[in-house]
């Protein structure tokens, strides 16, 4: 009788354990299979974590107080709502790790929250000055400067690195089609070492050029 009894205890602790991991598989497959039925190619952490949250949503919600039951998270719902969510999460994102692969993928992107992609990243120009005025030709004394007339009719040098904004107008002898045109140019300060001299000096250097 006594043996009967203890089968009996072990049967119903067994089948409580059962139903409870049956709990986290489900809402673990459930949100796993969202995962992977979501395209976040391309797309940015911040989009990547809105994505996540809601399927985790739809996946953990129904099942919040078992699994919370389940995972042995106490606290009192009414007042510690944020506070049990956050540690069931944290717990049923250790679980999603190991049964659902692409998880890691989902996880890894996440991290990069605030970023956007870098293959879909705007080059961003800065720059100091700008000024309206005529195109009058290119010099290159050491260096290959653009010689312009501002509008107060100063003249200005730009000194000319690398390929910029507008960089286009210039290229392959064009430069003789736009000394009858009114030019806008933005340029931003830079130092350059003058080996002769010793010492660094300040150039303004052309960062986009535009017709108006």
């Amino acid at each position: 009788m006594k043996k009967l009894f203890l089968s009996i205890l072990f049967l119903v602790a067994s089948s409580e354990y059962i139903t409870a991991q049956t709990i986290t598989q489900k809402v673990t497959k459930e949100v796993c299979d969202c995962l992977n039925q979501t395209n976040i190619e391309g797309k940015d952490a911040s989009t990547i974590t809105d994505a996540f949250q809601s399927c985790f949503m739809k996946g953990a919600m129904p099942s919040f107080m078992e699994l919370v039951k389940e995972m042995g998270i106490e606290g009192d719902f009414s007042k510690e709502s944020t506070k049990m969510g956050r540690e069931m999460g944290q717990k049923l994102a250790i679980v999603l790790i190991k049964d659902c692969p692409v998880a890691m993928t989902w996880f890894a992107k996440m991290s990069n929250k605030g970023q956007v992609a870098e293959e879909n990243k705007p080059e961003i120009i800065t720059f100091d000055g700008k000024f309206s005025g005529t195109f009058k030709g290119i010099k290159n004394n050491n260096y290959t400067f653009l010689n312009f007339k501002d509008a107060s009719g100063d003249e200005v040098n730009l000194i000319w690195l690398q390929k910029f904004e507008g960089d286009e107008l210039l290229l392959n002898d064009k430069e003789s089609t736009l000394k009858a045109k009114n030019l806008q140019a933005k340029w931003r300060t830079i130092e350059l070492y003058d080996y002769k001299t010793k010492k660094y000096q300040s150039f303004k250097e052309i960062v986009g050029l535009v017709i108006e």
